[in-house]
């Protein structure tokens, strides 16, 4: 963020908590900063057979794999409508 300027947000979250993506928004709003690029990557895992892969095992790697990349682009989308939205 150093290299990059005053401008920018830096924010740390874990993306398989709605409540840390939606922190996230309201910190922008309080900022009245502007979304310009939104980066949703996740990649987690363990590696084990078919046969030893627990439930837990599978709902870490699903929530933040699966859930956490989608709800982070579907509020972050929503997030930019509402900054380009027309205002009344």
């Amino acid at each position: 963020m150093k290299e990059i300027g005053n401008e920018v947000i830096g924010v740390r979250a874990d993306s398989s908590e709605l409540a840390d993506l939606d922190s996230c928004i309201r910190r922008r709003r309080t900022r009245r900063a502007k979304i310009d690029i939104l980066f949703a990557s996740a990649g987690d895992g363990s590696f084990a057979s078919v046969e030893e892969v627990t439930e837990e095992q599978f709902n870490r790697t699903f929530n933040t794999n699966v859930r956490g990349t989608l709800f982070t682009v579907q509020k972050g989308a929503a997030a930019v409508q509402e900054q380009t939205a027309p205002s009344s």
